[in-house]
């Protein structure tokens, strides 16, 4: 079933857990193709999610906004979020060019998460990918996540305003990638249970990324990052300190030519452009998810 170009919204009298669409466990297919959802009563009146029961559902274009959630689809491409309560990109298995603005659990007892791929014992995995998304304004954790499998997190950009919160990765981790990510604003643990295998952070910008509470980077390849408030940093061919940011008071976390992130990143032809979509060099590549402006890459 596809709806296009509608406008899908709950209303329910008080705050509790309600949906605007419910399948039938897992067997209903829905597409919602540049559709506005919204709650009437407001994220923290009316919360609620788009699609319940476990549908099974498609988002492309248009806009999610005054929710509990975001849309939990097996794809959600194309898609803007906007003022929510809580998890934003939780149960996406893939997501490509979201655009994530405004989490706030308010006066709910919500935990946040703009992705958060959590699964239980040693033997479950999640497989996600996320492209080319940005989550701006987010009081929340950033990427969170436990017993992931074949996932990759590519060109993508987190910012939170100052205050408690963190990105965290625990449990095992078995191909998964982590390239030409920005988070400028918030601390990365590798927390607790945490061992890995053929793991990659390559190409990222951080403003600090450290081991917690037993957690294991063997197995991890962390390479030709920035490091922005770290003295000693993880990994390999790292650089740090000012990493010259255009200007983040307006959220714009391009680096200046200057910078010494700029065109000092590790070539990657699975990465041949930045979340903007501009052809990165592909000798001389900047870290994170913006190619350096005024320069060969634009």
């Amino acid at each position: 079933m596809r709806f296009h170009r509608v406008t899908l919204y709950s209303d329910p009298p008080t705050r509790a857990y309600n949906t605007i669409l419910s399948g039938e466990n897992g067997s209903t297919i829905v597409w919602l193709d540049d559709c506005k959802m919204y709650n009437r009563k407001g994220r923290w009146e009316g919360g609620g999610v788009v699609f319940g029961n476990r549908y099974v559902g498609y988002v492309t274009g248009g806009i999610t906004t005054e929710m509990d959630n975001g849309p939990a689809g097996v794809l959600v491409r194309n898609h803007k979020i906007s003022r929510i309560t809580s998890d934003a990109l939780t149960g996406a298995r893939t997501a490509i060019n979201v655009e994530v603005r405004g989490i706030d659990r308010g006066p709910t007892s919500a935990h946040p998460d703009w992705h958060q791929s959590y699964t239980g014992g040693g033997d479950k995995y999640k497989t996600c990918i996320l492209y080319n998304c940005s989550g701006f304004d987010c009081l929340s954790q950033g990427f969170f996540g436990h017993n992931l499998k074949d996932s990759a997190f590519v060109n993508c950009i987190f910012h939170r305003p100052p205050g408690v919160g963190y990105s965290q990765y625990s449990g095992h981790m078995d191909h998964v990638f982590w390239l030409h990510c920005t988070v400028p604003m918030q601390t990365w643990l590798w927390r607790g249970t945490l061992h890995g295998d053929n793991c990659f952070v390559v190409n990222g910008i951080f403003i600090k990324m450290q081991e917690s509470q037993g957690g294991n980077t063997d197995g991890f390849t962390i390479s030709h990052n920035h490091f922005i408030d770290q003295r000693e940093p993880m990994g390999t061919e790292a650089t740090t300190g000012d990493p010259q940011f255009v200007d983040p008071g307006q959220l714009d976390y391009h680096v200046q030519p200057s910078s010494p992130a700029a065109r000092s990143g590790l070539p990657l032809q699975c990465v041949p452009a930045d979340i903007d979509g501009h052809p990165r060099d592909p000798r001389h590549p900047t870290r994170g998810c913006y190619a350096c402006p005024e320069s060969p890459e634009k």
